[in-house]
């Protein structure tokens, strides 16, 4: 469904990046990306479940 949100995450936000531009191009609405990547959310001390 193009119109749900979705969070794309990948261990760096490299791949994710790439993932998301992907899907905007096929017409997906409401995206969000970890900047850093998951690593980077882990090591600052957010939950993980």
């Amino acid at each position: 469904d193009k119109d749900k949100n979705y969070l794309v995450y990948c261990k760096s936000g490299m791949r994710s990046k790439k993932a998301a531009k992907i899907m905007d191009e096929m017409g997906f609405k409401n995206l969000c990306t970890m900047k850093k990547g998951f690593q980077n959310w882990v090591a600052c001390g957010l939950p993980q479940e």
